[in-house]
């Protein structure tokens, strides 16, 4: 489902109180999409917040790469909160997918499985078919970690399966 708002985008309209109602619904309900159109003073705030929210992400892979992990997982983790309170199903996914490569950065292959198959989840739910297959990829990666190599593959296989249907247009 799709519900839309329009209008001034002011705090004096209730439409903050609207954008939190909504962000809480569209986690709470699979398939529900909520729009606003409109100018205001809440207009940039919601733009700020998404930018602030995707540039933490940002920040906290170079971290990692850099092999600050405390510092990655604490702006992953702010990302994650971000997204969260935008209803930000699409930049949740990744951020689960973030955090879960952060746990196999620091060998917790245990949460790193669980907040992938997190975010594999939500992907799956809105069909980011590309956040999916790199999230079954890293779980092919944790499983072959841990040693179980039947799940690796199955892991691995699903990804690929899901290239090849999109290769063949299905």
């Amino acid at each position: 489902f799709l519900v839309g708002a329009a209008g001034a985008l002011d705090r004096s309209k209730g439409y903050d109180l609207l954008l939190s109602a909504a962000s809480r619904a569209c986690m709470d309900e699979p398939g529900l999409y909520f729009a606003v159109a409109g100018e205001g003073p809440l207009r940039r705030e919601l733009d700020d917040r998404h930018g602030i929210g995707s540039s933490m992400q940002n920040l906290a892979v170079l971290a990692l790469y850099r092999g600050e992990v405390d510092t990655a997982l604490s702006m992953s983790r702010e990302a994650l909160a971000i997204h969260e309170e935008l209803g930000d199903r699409y930049n949740i996914g990744h951020s689960y997918l973030a955090l879960g490569d952060i746990f196999l950065w620091q060998g917790d292959l245990e949460e790193s499985r669980r907040l992938l198959e997190r975010g594999l989840d939500i992907q799956r739910d809105i069909g980011d078919r590309h956040g999916a297959n790199k999230t079954l990829l890293d779980l092919g990666l944790v499983h072959l970690r841990a040693g179980d190599l039947d799940a690796a593959r199955e892991r691995i296989m699903e990804c690929l399966g899901t290239v090849v249907d999109e290769a063949n247009g299905l």
